[in-house]
């Protein structure tokens, strides 16, 4: 498993965020960045990402405006800036925003989590913003749900999801799962696989948090039924039909409860 973490965050990347935020802000200080090269080979996948995180608010400007201006600018510079490198720097937006507080740094966030999600999914930075203020976070994530771009319509519905792996939870939703459900209702039909799947995984969500909620949906869009309908119904259902719930079964087109 460390030898996988190695190859995701390791001393590599420390080197390449001190090459990138250099090239773009040359008289800034990355000495608390560089330093953690000698601990940045070893722990856990998501220890490596927090240290590197704390690193980052440690040596970037201590405001959130501060902060996002040269991760805006190493995201448009030639200098490679993608990838796992992306993990912790989209985190410590997110926690930049968070402290901030204000509606506008908030948006501004999210609008830049949006810019880097097509280089490195940013669905488990925005988590810690949902949990600040959820109301406002659903309104982007429907805004990105009719996006153009694939990798936001995708980012609207993994982001929100009640139990995405490995990321924090976001006690609102868990409380009230029918709040995402507007996304879902924009993105079910989309002409992305890779969107459609994302809609697959969050129904599989809903079914685990609230099954009536789950199988009312489904059943609603399957009045108008097609095969890419009813493969994301049979993958999102996929729990309770292993479970032999007759309406699971049936909708996800299984003939009788499994034994």
């Amino acid at each position: 498993m460390a030898g996988y973490a190695d190859d995701l965050l390791g001393t590599h990347t420390v080197r390449e965020l001190v090459a990138a935020f250099s090239a773009v802000a040359p008289g800034l200080s990355l000495r608390t960045l560089a330093a953690t090269a000698r601990t940045a080979g070893s722990g856990t996948l998501r220890a490596r990402s927090d240290l590197l995180r704390r690193a980052l608010l440690a040596d970037l400007p201590c405001t959130y405006a501060g902060l996002a201006a040269p991760v805006r600018a190493a995201y448009h510079s030639p200098v490679l800036f993608r990838g796992w490198m992306l993990l912790p720097v989209t985190t410590a937006v997110a926690a930049r925003a968070r402290g901030d507080g204000s509606s506008r740094a908030y948006a501004d966030a999210m609008s830049l989590l949006g810019e880097i999600t097509g280089r490195f999914t940013s669905e488990f930075a925005v988590r810690p913003l949902l949990v600040h203020d959820l109301r406002h976070g659903l309104r982007i994530a429907q805004d990105w749900a009719r996006s153009p771009d694939e990798d936001l319509r995708r980012l609207a519905v993994a982001g929100t999801r009640p139990h995405l792996p490995w990321a924090q939870r976001v006690p609102a939703i868990l409380a009230g799962p029918h709040s995402t459900v507007p996304i879902l209702e924009l993105l079910h039909r989309d002409r992305s696989e890779y969107v459609r799947r994302a809609v697959a995984d969050h129904l599989a969500d809903l079914a685990r948090q609230d099954p009536h909620l789950a199988l009312r949906t489904a059943d609603r869009w399957l009045t108008i039924p097609d095969d890419d309908l009813h493969r994301l119904v049979a993958r999102g259902l996929r729990r309770l039909v292993r479970q032999g719930h007759p309406e699971a079964c049936r909708l996800a087109g299984v003939p009788s409860a499994p034994r």
